[in-house]
């Protein structure tokens, strides 16, 4: 499922370097939306890896991609950042990110995970 690849190897990894890392939303965070990782030297577990994509499919509004909390909160102030998380630095990541949300709300959402 393209919604899967994509979210473990190019959206996974940007939230958990530019997300998780932060403070906010890893270990002890300070927000409802979690994201799980494991040390930086081993690759992250399928199971892992469904949970995060199970919490980041709650912050998405499939009828307006566009008004997403994970796109919001990206591209603007929050928590204790001095600057958005993806902000005028990161273009491409922010185009991908966006992307990604269009293409989730694009698919099947009653069936986002492969059997």
């Amino acid at each position: 499922d393209a919604v899967v690849h994509q979210f473990i190897h190019s959206v996974q990894p940007l939230l958990l370097n530019r997300c998780a890392l932060a403070g906010c939303h890893g270990p002890s965070p300070k927000s409802t939306f979690i994201l799980f990782r494991t040390s930086a030297k081993r690759p992250i577990p399928h199971r892992i890896s469904q949970r995060n994509l199970y919490n980041t499919l709650t912050t998405l509004d499939l009828v307006q991609p566009e008004n997403s909390s994970l796109l919001t909160a990206a591209t603007t102030l929050h928590g204790a950042q001095n600057q958005p998380v993806l902000g005028i630095d990161a273009p491409q990541d922010l185009a991908s990110l966006v992307n990604w949300v269009r293409v989730v709300a694009s698919t099947d959402r009653l069936n986002p995970w492969p059997h």
